[in-house]
């Protein structure tokens, strides 16, 4: 029973740790102003070193 909880949950954590991976992000994006969203759209057509 012990080695199936540490299974499982070691399982329910990797996966919220890919969500948290995923998520942030995204979030991040969603909380910027739309003039923002425009600087970061142009910065990245540009490309980051030029």
């Amino acid at each position: 029973m012990l080695l199936s909880l540490i299974f499982f949950g070691t399982g329910w954590i990797t996966l919220l740790v890919i969500l948290g991976v995923v998520a942030a992000p995204v979030v991040g994006y969603l909380m910027l102003d739309p003039s923002q969203r425009e600087r970061l759209k142009r910065a990245r057509r540009r490309g980051l070193g030029r």
